[in-house]
C-alpha cells in the first residue's frame, strides 16, 4: 500500500502595503459630521489603530462641522492616509480665502474645533489648491501611535486647557504652487498647554 502525501501547502498571501489610502464622501449636510467621524472610527479599528479611533473621531468630527457650516460644498471628501505607525486624515473644502487658526478664546460657545484638533494631533495644518489664486484647500492632521491623540493621552486636563498654546504657523511652498501651513504640535514645548506640566 502506498503512502500519500500531503496536498503543498497553499502560498502565503502577499504582505498587506505599508501605507493604505482611502477616500469618504458624504453629501454636505447636517448629518455629514457624524457619518464621516463614524466611518473614520471603523477604519481605524479595521486597520488596526483602535488607540487613535476616538481622537480621530473628535477631530474629524470637528473639521467637517466647519466644513458644513462655512462652506458650499455640494460633497465632502475626507481622505485617510493609514500606515503602520500613524493615521493622516484630509478634510478637503472649496473656501481657500483663509487658513484656518485655533481660537484663542476657549471660553466662548462655538469656535473652539481647532482648538480640539490642536491639542489632539501631533501634526496638523492646511493646505492651499489652485495656484496663484486657490480655488479650495484641505485641512489635515496627523495622529501617531503612542503620540498626543492615543488612547492613552487623552486626558480632561488636555482636553480642558484654558489657555491655548501659541500657535507656531509656518507657510511653505510646494509643487504646482501648492501653499500649505503646517503646524508641528508634539516637537514644540511652546505648544504645550501650561495645564500639562
Amino acid at each position: 500500500m502506498g503512502t500519500a502525501s500531503a496536498p503543498p501547502a497553499p502560498p502565503a498571501p502577499p504582505a498587506p502595503p505599508s501605507t493604505l489610502a482611502y477616500r469618504l464622501s458624504a453629501a454636505n449636510t447636517a448629518t455629514a459630521p457624524a457619518v464621516l467621524r463614524d466611518l473614520l472610527v471603523a477604519l481605524c479599528r479595521t486597520t488596526d489603530h483602535e488607540a487613535l479611533a476616538e481622537a480621530a473621531r473628535l477631530c474629524t468630527s470637528e473639521i467637517v462641522t466647519n466644513v458644513y457650516r462655512h462652506t458650499a460644498a455640494r460633497l465632502i471628501h475626507v481622505d485617510v492616509i493609514v500606515a503602520g505607525r500613524y493615521v493622516e486624515v484630509w478634510v478637503h473644502d472649496d473656501l481657500p480665502k483663509e487658513l484656518p487658526a485655533p481660537s484663542d478664546d476657549t471660553d466662548r460657545e462655538g469656535g473652539r474645533g481647532l482648538y480640539v484638533v490642536d491639542q489632539l494631533a501631533d501634526h496638523w495644518g492646511a493646505s492651499l489648491y489652485g495656484g496663484l489664486i486657490p480655488t479650495s484647500k484641505a485641512v489635515w492632521f496627523r495622529l501617531y501611535e503612542g503620540g498626543r491623540g492615543a488612547e492613552s493621552s487623552i486626558s480632561p486636563s488636555r482636553s480642558g486647557c484654558s489657555t491655548p498654546p501659541e500657535p507656531l504657523l509656518q507657510t511653505v511652498t510646494g509643487a504646482n504652487s501648492v501653499a500649505q501651513s503646517v503646524m508641528p504640535c508634539a516637537d514644540s514645548a511652546a505648544r504645550r498647554c501650561p495645564n500639562d506640566q
